[in-house]
């Protein structure tokens, strides 16, 4: 029987968390509060980083779902038979979303953050579409096996200042769900102790763990909370 009493707060910005809360909506209570905010590169900007690089490449690594946009506007600069190898089931599946031709897709949900991505590539150039601020692990993987290893900058996030509104709604949340490192630093201090915090990959969960006991990784981030939600 579905806990109305539950409050689930949603923290990914614009329309990302639409599909999550419309399927919650009479099972739990719903709050949502967008913890970070992101400015994306234009497309002819990175396009241009990555001709700068040493094309044709022969993997795409691909480790936010918000990178995946730009995959296709750059697969002319990649052999015929390169792969695409990604992190997690949220960037597999943007990924998909944006269309791969006909390369192969290696890594995917079965690969839970950087360092195993790393462990799955054994071709180079390796091209990195991601953040202004990566993590090293996955440079740090690759150069281990001696590939040429480039990284464009896609986007960048910032944290957002919260009102008293949204510091509240965190308060109240039964359930949050946690997207990225970055995410958590803006909402740990306004989150309680009984909270569940539920994330998508391991280098989240590993950022949460650092301030918080109740962490659950999740592979579908929906499933879950409707799991959660209904026990």
């Amino acid at each position: 029987m579905a806990n109305v009493t539950t409050t689930v707060v949603l923290t990914r910005e614009g329309n990302l968390d639409d599909e999550i809360a419309a399927a919650l909506a009479g099972a739990a209570r719903v709050l949502r509060v967008e913890l970070t905010s992101t400015e994306y590169v234009g497309e002819a900007t990175v396009r241009q980083a990555v001709q700068n690089g040493p094309a044709p490449y022969a993997t795409v690594a691909i480790t936010s779902a918000r990178a995946a946009r730009y995959l296709p506007s750059v697969l002319d600069q990649c052999a015929n038979d390169a792969v695409i190898a990604v992190v997690g089931p949220a960037t597999h599946a943007a990924v998909l979303a944006a269309g791969v031709g006909d390369h192969a897709i290696v890594g995917g949900p079965a690969a839970i953050d950087a360092a195993a991505l790393a462990a799955v590539i054994n071709r180079g150039p390796v091209l990195h579409l991601g953040a202004a601020t990566p993590r090293a692990e996955l440079a740090d993987g690759v150069a281990m096996r001696g590939l040429s290893f480039t990284h464009v900058t896609c986007y960048s996030t910032r944290p957002r200042v919260l009102d008293g509104l949204e510091q509240e709604k965190l308060n109240l949340g039964d359930i949050i769900a946690i997207s990225a490192p970055s995410a958590w630093q803006v909402a740990k201090e306004h989150v309680r102790t009984s909270t569940m915090i539920v994330v998508p990959g391991a280098t989240t969960a590993d950022a949460v763990r650092a301030d918080h006991e109740r962490v659950q990784l999740s592979a579908t981030l929906l499933t879950t909370l409707q799991e959660l939600v209904g026990s």
